[in-house]
């Protein structure tokens, strides 16, 4: 098995220019845990539900902290991955990353998450 074969083909994310209220709202209303953050077609960075809780304890109020700009307070882009890349082998990117984006020929084709993992059969 590969990274082409077990990914989300529909990659959900969120605009660098949008608010983490948005962010909340894509999240809950997707049941996701973590979403990459696009500037236009590249990605540049992620945001999660680490990333909102952590944002939200440093800040005065809550609308302070959903009022903030997502390229403000995201984290580093998840890792990226080729297609081909074995199953294995995200076994232990996913220790150390919430998700893993994996390309073909330079195109974003799918996200990874843990989750993920769990449906391997």
């Amino acid at each position: 098995r590969t990274a082409k074969n077990i990914s989300s083909k529909t990659v959900k994310g969120i605009k660098i220019k949008e608010t983490l209220k948005d962010a909340t709202k894509k999240i809950r209303a997707k049941n996701l845990s973590q979403l990459p953050v696009f500037d236009n077609e590249k990605i540049v960075g992620s945001i999660s539900e680490k990333t909102i809780l952590r944002v939200l304890s440093e800040s005065g109020s809550p609308n302070e902290a959903f009022a903030k700009k997502i390229e403000d307070v995201m984290e580093t882009a998840f890792p990226t991955v080729d297609a081909e890349t074995p199953v294995e082998l995200l076994y232990q990117i996913l220790e150390f990353f919430d998700a893993v984006i994996v390309t073909e020929k330079s195109k974003t084709i799918g996200i990874v998450t843990r989750s993920d993992l769990f449906k391997i059969k």
